[in-house]
C-alpha cells in the first residue's frame, strides 16, 4: 500500500488536485465531506447497485401482479443475475478503486472516517496491488 502514499504517485497527485479544488467554505473544517462524496461516487458507478435495483423491481412488480412471493423472488433474483451478466464489469473496477484509494489521502482523520471500512475492505483484496502497480505506469 506504500504505492498510494508516495507524493508523486498517480493517487497522490489526484488527491492534491482534489484538495485544491475543494470549495473554500468546505476547507476550514472539511470533516469527511470529500470522503463521503468519493465513496458515494464509487457506489453510484458500481454495477451491483443497478443489478440489485433491477431484481428488486422485477420482484415487486411480479408480487404486485399476484405471483406468489417465492416465485416472484426467484424470478427477481434471476433478472438481477441476468442484468449483472449483461452489464459485466466494464472497467468500473479501476474507477471504483481509484476513488476509494484517494479517500485516505484526502481524509483529515482516517481512523474516524465514515468510508474507512469499505476503503480498507477494497484495499485488502488480493488483486488490488496489481491494479495499483498497473495504474502507476
Amino acid at each position: 500500500m506504500a504505492i498510494i502514499f508516495k507524493p508523486d504517485s498517480v493517487y497522490g497527485v489526484a488527491a492534491d488536485e482534489l484538495l485544491k479544488r475543494v470549495p473554500w467554505h468546505r476547507r476550514p473544517s472539511r470533516g469527511h465531506w470529500l470522503c463521503k462524496v468519493l465513496e458515494d461516487a464509487s457506489k453510484a458507478i458500481d454495477p451491483g447497485t443497478y443489478t440489485a435495483a433491477v431484481g428488486d423491481g422485477v420482484t415487486r412488480t411480479l408480487r404486485d401482479a399476484g405471483m406468489p412471493e417465492f416465485a416472484a423472488t426467484v424470478l427477481g433474483k434471476s433478472a438481477a443475475f441476468g442484468a449483472g451478466r449483461a452489464i459485466g464489469t466494464v472497467g468500473t473496477d479501476q474507477i471504483i478503486l481509484g476513488l476509494r484509494v484517494v479517500v485516505p489521502l484526502v481524509c483529515p482523520a482516517f481512523e474516524r472516517c465514515p468510508a474507512q471500512a469499505v476503503v480498507c475492505t477494497t484495499l485488502l483484496k488480493p488483486e488490488v496491488e496489481g491494479l495499483l502497480r498497473d495504474a502507476r505506469r
